[in-house]
């Protein structure tokens, strides 16, 4: 294998773990940089190793499953955080209804409100 190979291979590594620590701080900017950084290097990656026969070497074959494996966990906990972001909207977007629906009630309808409260205390 040459030396460019693994040079790339060990950047991919590296921008792997980088993009791990970001989705873990929830640093969203870095996600995206480190996303666009490795995209074009796994460019570059995929067609030199396709050029070499990557899969050929052990070595080389086990690091690249790896990489592959990482960047699916990476996914993967993406995935989650997103699943979790959107039902956080969900929740917030009921409460802020019911507040509207309660600040309506409390404003609109104050003597009608209070009248109700009475009837019933």
């Amino acid at each position: 294998m040459n030396d460019r190979l693994w040079r790339l291979l060990g950047a991919c590594e590296m921008l792997a773990r980088s993009e791990t620590a970001a989705l873990l701080s929830r640093d969203f900017a870095a996600v995206g940089k480190t996303q666009q950084i490795k995209a074009s290097i796994l460019a570059d990656l995929s067609a030199e190793a396709a050029r070499l026969h990557a899969n050929r070497d052990p070595h080389a074959r086990a690091r690249l499953t790896q990489l592959l494996e990482s960047t699916r966990q990476n996914r993967r906990l993406l995935s989650r955080m997103m699943d979790t972001a959107a039902d956080d909207l969900r929740k917030v977007r009921s409460a802020t209804n019911q507040l509207h629906t309660l600040r309506t009630a409390y404003t609109s309808g104050g003597k009608s409100l209070h009248r109700t409260f009475s009837a019933h205390g």
